[in-house]
């Protein structure tokens, strides 16, 4: 493939920031910093899924014009929008996907409205990362334009770049993620082994290993004891499993996870929190769980979720078996 002379200068300049910093955040920002001034634009945006949002991760405004607020994001349900628009007018992951838009157009893109006005011509370009769709470029002009063939091939080919480089930083991130979750693993299976406790005792320290190794500050734990689900904490206060308004035992009874939206819970507040059973390894109901970040207005990350629950399934089958051998 021939670059353009823009594209060409952007991969230069990655090569240039993955020999000194290796830093990721400002091979992006390059990336875009070589469109606009390159294309002669007023701003780009790059938006990525971060968990269950469409997120601004990267700009840059040519000078004199204005930035979007830092973490401007869009709600789960306005970002599956814009995917499911991308995905049904772009079905084959191989497609380039490019929208042009301009003041007429734009309303068709409602979410978008706050970051396009002011903007007459935006061009927005999907990213696929190994054919999974990851985010959107938003290129824009204050000044009404007609987009080139070769100014959308140069797009195309720096969406290319991004999207190898959105691919590596994915790949990083997760090996780093696991190196410290097989950590917190790692740190939870010695209490089986050196901790001559009762499994309750095992239970309420892996928790705590989860939640700290996490940045969780708050954390919850009942185990099954005597027909009701009992705290094991200083209270010792017991639910009666008959309370089914009671989320604990919902989730102890249907034994699948539960995700509560912030506000959606009296007992956390302004926190999402995960609620999580802890299964024996025969399937059988040894508690349940609950972690939360109090005094924040946070969202769990699909990633978190699926990391916390991992170390659960790996070390719950080894707390049924020494519940057992207590009994």
């Amino acid at each position: 493939m021939v670059y353009s002379e823009v594209t060409q200068k952007t991969v230069d300049q990655l090569v240039s920031i993955f020999r000194t910093t290796g830093d990721f955040a400002t091979a992006l920002d390059a990336c875009l910093k070589e469109l606009v001034e390159g294309l002669k634009l007023d701003r780009a945006l790059l938006w990525q899924i971060v968990g269950t949002t469409l997120t601004v991760t990267n700009q840059f405004s040519a000078e004199g014009h204005s930035t979007v607020p830092a973490d401007t994001f869009l709600s789960a349900m306005a970002g599956s929008a814009i995917v499911l628009n991308f995905l049904s007018e772009f079905p084959n992951e191989q497609d380039s996907g490019v929208i042009e838009l301009n003041n007429d157009s734009s309303a068709q893109w409602p979410p978008l409205l706050p970051v396009l006005q002011g903007f007459r011509s935006n061009l927005l370009v999907q990213l696929r990362a190994r054919g999974i769709f990851t985010g959107i470029i938003v290129l824009q002009s204050e000044a009404e334009r007609q987009w080139s063939n070769p100014e959308i091939l140069t797009v195309e080919q720096v969406t290319q770049v991004l999207s190898l480089l959105i691919s590596l930083q994915f790949d990083s991130t997760r090996l780093g993620q696991n190196a410290m979750d097989y950590k917190t693993l790692a740190k939870i299976l010695t209490l089986f082994i050196t901790e001559a406790e009762s499994w309750q005792t095992i239970a309420r320290k892996a928790v705590q290993a989860i939640a700290d190794d996490m940045s969780f500050n708050r954390y919850w734990l009942y185990l099954y004891e005597s027909e009701k689900l009992v705290s094991q904490f200083a209270s010792r206060e017991s639910i009666e499993l008959s309370s089914n308004a009671n989320v604990f035992v919902e989730v102890f009874k249907s034994r699948r996870p539960a995700l509560l939206e912030p506000d959606s819970n009296e007992q956390f507040g302004s926190s999402a929190a995960l609620v999580i059973p802890l299964l024996g390894e025969t399937n059988e109901a040894l508690g349940v769980f609950a972690i939360w970040q109090h005094g924040y207005k946070t969202r769990l990350t699909a990633q978190d979720q699926e990391r916390v629950l991992w170390i659960v399934r790996e070390f719950s089958a080894y707390l049924g078996a020494v519940r057992r051998r207590n009994s």
